[in-house]
């Protein structure tokens, strides 16, 4: 009998799942409060689409780059820098 888990070419399928169905939650209810700012539906629309295609290209990328403390501690400085 096969894992509920097993990845399939890198993707976590179970997981993925468990995201967009979170996601389309939280669209539901933002689609119901709308009212307030009648575009934050459709932003909100195309950043989690947008989101869904980066996080789909990553997920096929090599991470074996973060052995290196150096690389690990820049990466680190430039998401600090964009959080400042």
């Amino acid at each position: 009998m096969q894992n509920i888990t097993k990845q399939k070419n890198g993707i976590d399928w179970l997981l993925l799942a468990a995201v967009a169905t979170i996601s389309s939650w939280g669209l539901v209810t933002l689609y119901t409060f709308d009212s307030a700012d009648p575009g934050l539906f459709d932003k909100q629309v195309l950043v989690l689409a947008i989101a869904g295609i980066v996080m789909l290209v990553l997920s096929y990328g090599s991470y074996r780059f973060l052995r290196h403390s150096w690389v690990v501690m820049g990466l680190y400085l430039v998401v600090v820098a964009l959080l400042a």
